[in-house]
Formats: C-alpha cells, sequence, structure tokens
C-alpha cells in the first residue's frame, strides 16, 4: 500500500505523521477514512488545547490583577510563582499546538485532499473538469486543466482542451509516452505545446504516471525572481515588500 500511495501521489518519501496509517489501510478508501478520522481527532485535541489556554490567559489576567492591589509581600510572591508557573503552561501548549497539532494537521489535510480528488477512468482531475467530472478545487482561477494520469503498457488516451486553451503540458514522472507524432516523452522529462490546439495523442510505453494542464496564455508578459513570478519587477517589488508587514498576522492565524 505504501508504493501505491508514492507512485500515486508522486512521491519518494512519505512524511512520519501519515506513514502508520497508510500501512494499516488495504486500499485507498480505507487510507481516506483512516486520515479523516486521524485529522478529527487531532482538531478535536488543538481545540482543547485553545480552549486550555485561554483559561490560562484569563486567569493570568486575574493573578496580575489581584497583584495590583494592597497585599503582602508574601502574597506578592505567590502571585508571581503562580503566573511564571501559568506562562510555563501557556508556553508549552503554544508549543504542542503550533508544532505538533498544527503541522500533523498540515500534512492530514494535503492528503486528504489528495485520495478525494474525482477519477474518471486512468484520470484523476485535480483542477478543471475531464468530461463531466469536474474537480472538487473550485476557488481558484478559471481557465485551467490540471490532470493526473495513470496509463498501464500500451494503453492509448486523447485531451482535447477546451475552446480558449491555447498552451498544453505535460511531465512524466513514471514510464514514457509515444506522441502522435512519434515524438517520445520519458521520466523526469517535460513537453510543452505551446499555441496548439489542445489535442494530445498518447500511448503508454510501460505502466506511465504524469501529469498534464492546458490553459489559456497570460495574456501579459511575466518577469521572473527567484520566488516570485509577476507581470513586471515593480509588482514583483511591492509584493515581496508586503511580506515583513502581513507575516505576523498569518503565523497568528495560522495557530488558531
Amino acid at each position: 500500500m505504501l508504493d501505491k500511495i508514492r507512485k500515486m501521489l508522486g512521491v519518494k518519501d512519505l512524511p512520519e505523521e501519515v506513514t502508520p496509517l497508510y500501512r494499516g489501510a488495504r486500499n485507498e478508501r480505507e487510507a481516506l477514512v483512516l486520515l479523516k478520522e486521524a485529522r478529527r481527532r487531532d482538531e478535536s485535541r488543538r481545540r482543547r488545547a485553545m480552549a486550555d489556554l485561554e483559561e490560562l490567559d484569563r486567569a493570568e489576567e486575574e493573578l496580575l490583577e489581584e497583584g495590583k492591589g494592597d497585599i503582602t509581600d508574601a502574597r506578592k510572591l505567590m502571585l508571581a510563582r503562580r503566573v511564571k508557573e501559568i506562562r510555563w503552561k501557556m508556553q508549552e501548549l503554544n508549543n504542542r499546538i503550533e508544532n505538533i497539532y498544527n503541522k500533523r494537521l498540515k500534512v492530514l489535510n494535503e492528503h486528504v485532499a489528495s485520495l478525494e480528488v474525482e477519477e474518471v477512468g486512468p484520470v484523476r482531475v485535480i483542477l478543471g473538469q475531464f468530461g463531466q467530472t469536474r474537480s472538487r478545487i473550485s476557488n481558484i482561477l478559471a481557465d485551467i486543466n490540471y490532470f493526473h494520469v495513470r496509463l498501464k503498457e500500451g494503453q492509448r488516451w486523447r485531451y482535447v482542451a477546451p475552446d480558449g486553451h491555447n498552451v498544453t503540458w505535460l511531465a512524466v514522472d513514471r514510464g514514457g509516452l509515444q506522441l502522435q507524432e512519434g515524438e517520445r516523452v520519458y521520466w523526469e522529462q517535460i513537453a510543452v505545446f505551446g499555441d496548439s490546439a489542445g489535442v494530445i495523442e498518447a500511448q503508454a510505453e510501460g505502466d506511465t504516471s504524469f501529469v498534464l494542464g492546458s490553459a489559456r496564455r497570460h495574456r501579459h508578459p511575466l518577469a521572473h525572481e527567484e520566488h516570485s513570478v509577476d507581470t513586471g519587477l515593480s509588482t514583483i517589488a511591492q509584493g515581496e515588500a508586503e511580506v515583513p508587514r502581513i507575516a505576523p498576522r498569518l503565523r497568528v492565524q495560522g495557530s488558531r
């Protein structure tokens, strides 16, 4: 099962958070059930930890408020020790939420989404639509199809891009493909069909796995930097300048 999942997801190694779950499943359906159950447990644990954190925060505020009053030195010392203890517990909870629950939930969510991809024949519809089958991911820009296709030795497959799609590409991660004009694309190779009508006919050479995408060519020239692509260098600089401002808020949101 582990080898099957690795091939399906196109990865060499699986995260330690999900490996035991896949090992305990007999098929993809059972794996999805186990992943969802693990996600439910971690979401419940995170909610309890967040509730404990809020309770500790209220207790700290009460102790600090009491410390402002007219109390003895012995009482102040006791309150200080109590506040220190509460802050240590809050730090421990924050670390658990961030480094265990949030990290594990991110991995679980990614793998649940991967196994919930709609399938039709050899095609997993990651984005867009293939025939009557539409991707479950809907909150993205339109005019892009992105599929994961798995073919057996000698199996033929044909793709016709929707009207308006004028660029098509594919990348092979296992096996090889013979295309309609006799060209061949093998493992770790990419083929780009620029300004094509979007008709791709392929035959598998060995058991083959590849991704294919088609889209409407972007109407603006694109500028590239090491970590960014945008319509110009000025917009890249503007976007990168925003990172330090919004990063703290995103980290806080990610811990909720």
